[in-house]
């Protein structure tokens, strides 16, 4: 299939800690994606982008302004649209606005998190509080972490996943068991580490069902039949 336009898959780190394992799995993640975004002549069909939660235009914060997200129609005839494609929703807020772009522009979102006390980080809640209509339909796919896997995280994401409309590609397929060491001691994964060599076929196949669901993402916004 020839693309006129490069197919973004956005990685969305969950944990806002500086010194997170999450880092070092979004590299193993991105390593994985960014060699299957590619043909067997090395032309490159797509591209990985790294979306930590400690830069700009992330972290949003709380959720403070007046405007629900949610109450925004998804077809908003007074919202201008530019070449590109990009809906310019009414959000009161510079950085919302500049979320909102990013997001549009992925054709779909790997969204690595930790499990926080059986749930997911509350930074990440609110970057996807802050939207609605740009989660709509964009395929999206899970890869969790902690002792146990993250299982409690995903379990918790799901219906919120649900609730904003998202395509849920692959949701609690990819949950890696990090070791205690790793937790409570000063060492964090880097992403190169022998014990994720037993996760690599599930994370092959699941991004292989990621990267059709955004190749189609990608000819439906060509032919104007989504934002």
């Amino acid at each position: 299939m020839t693309r006129t336009a490069p197919l973004n898959i956005g990685i969305l780190l969950g944990s806002a800690r500086v010194n997170s394992n999450g880092n070092g799995i979004a590299s193993w993640v991105k390593s994985h994606l960014d060699t299957m975004l590619k043909t067997s002549d090395a032309t490159t069909l797509g591209k990985t982008i790294f979306l930590p939660l400690r830069t700009y235009p992330l972290p949003l914060g709380p959720m403070s302004d007046d405007l629900v997200p949610k109450s925004t129609p998804l077809e908003d005839s007074k919202a201008p649209i530019a070449e590109d494609g990009i809906v310019a929703y009414a959000y009161l807020n510079q950085r919302d606005k500049d979320w909102s772009r990013v997001v549009q522009s992925l054709h779909g979102l790997v969204i690595v998190t930790p499990q926080y006390n059986w749930s997911i980080p509350g930074e990440l809640k609110n970057t996807i509080d802050h939207l609605y209509a740009e989660w709509v339909g964009l395929p999206i796919a899970t890869v969790s972490y902690g002792f146990a896997g993250g299982n409690k995280a995903v379990a918790a994401l799901q219906p919120i996943l649900e609730a904003i409309g998202a395509k849920q590609v692959s949701v609690g397929q990819v949950m890696v068991s990090v070791p205690y060491t790793y937790i409570q001691g000063a060492e964090r994964m880097k992403g190169d580490e022998e014990l994720l060599g037993q996760y690599e076929a599930v994370l092959r196949e699941e991004m292989g069902k990621l990267i059709a669901a955004a190749t189609e993402r990608q000819g439906e916004k060509s032919l104007g039949g989504a934002k």
